[in-house]
């Protein structure tokens, strides 16, 4: 490498005066010489930084690749625990579950729930994906991949909201439909102590941010049952009535049935007694007429 040296004397001639111009070219050739030292010793320190340059890059390079390698392990190494928890969990539920049936698991069902399970390391988050991993094995189909997509964008305060509401859904269907509408009592005046005392509107906005419940209100018209958790009852509605409710979107409908549903028999009372009120009749459709939670001038349908 060459450092050029252009070295200048100080002085100034006029144009015509050759002599003198060639004079002060000669003495600028000699000071450039008298520097010429210093020059060679400015190349070899540019050569040097210029290799140390080249020598650092490589090694930071190679650091580089160091430290990928290490990040990329550790992150492996978190996702396989955070899959194996999950899995560990789903086998201690599947103990609460009936024995799984003989239709085999969808692979890509698998993949894409493995896929969206292996960054979960919040326990309240891998507790929901065990229940919902074990409910899917003891029944293909119970999730869709859609539910998975919720859930992977849910957080834990998003799960603890979801668990305090779930348990106050009711499922309803029309005569002819397999569609089950799932829903939680809405704005009626007739439902306002037992919507109050039990949840919060501004529950149904942040589930409704999440994608498990719709933040506005829909009408219900039961024509055939209800069902609450484990109990379901014939309904009579000769007057077509109808009522306002917030309905659960279906991942959050899906997702009901991973949640722990214990609820205070008081709200089914409330419920049922505001249908009858409101001229809808319900039956308990057990034999054991004890498990059922009567609504006061309960009507038997026809």
């Amino acid at each position: 490498m060459t450092l050029p040296i252009k070295v200048d004397v100080g002085v100034d001639v006029k144009e015509d005066s050759k002599s003198a111009q060639k004079f002060l070219d000669k003495l600028s050739a000699g000071c450039a010489a008298l520097f010429s030292p210093i020059s060679k010793v400015l190349d070899a320190k540019a050569d040097a930084i210029v290799r140390l340059t080249q020598a650092r890059t490589e090694e930071e390079v190679a650091a580089i690749q160091r430290r990928a390698m290490d990040r990329v392990v550790l992150q492996e190494v978190r996702r396989q625990h955070n899959i194996e928890q999950i899995i560990q969990g789903a086998a201690v539920h599947a103990t609460e579950l009936p024995p799984p049936t003989d239709e085999p698991l969808d692979p890509d069902w698998l993949n894409r729930f493995f896929d969206e399970a292996k960054d979960i390391s919040q326990e309240t988050m891998q507790a929901l994906l065990s229940k919902i991993l074990a409910g899917e094995v003891q029944k293909p189909g119970s999730f869709s991949r859609t539910t998975l997509a919720v859930v992977r964008n849910m957080s834990k305060d998003d799960a603890e909201c979801f668990a305090k509401v779930a348990p106050y859904a009711w499922r309803t269907g029309e005569s002819g439909s397999t569609f089950e509408d799932v829903f939680v009592p809405g704005e009626d005046s007739e439902f306002e102590p037992a919507r109050y005392t039990w949840f919060k509107y501004h529950s149904v906005l942040t589930l409704g941010a999440v994608g498990l419940m719709h933040a506005h209100s829909l009408v219900v018209q039961p024509d055939v049952y209800l069902r609450h958790q484990n109990l379901s009852y014939s309904v009579y509605n000769p007057r077509n009535k109808e009522f306002n409710a917030f309905s659960f979107t279906p991942a959050g409908a899906e997702l009901i049935d991973a949640i722990p549903t214990v609820t205070d028999p008081r709200y089914q009372q409330q419920f049922l007694g505001a249908l009858s009120r409101m001229g809808i009749a319900t039956a308990c459709d057990v034999n054991d007429r004890s498990q059922c939670v009567e609504a006061g001038n309960e009507k038997k349908p026809r």
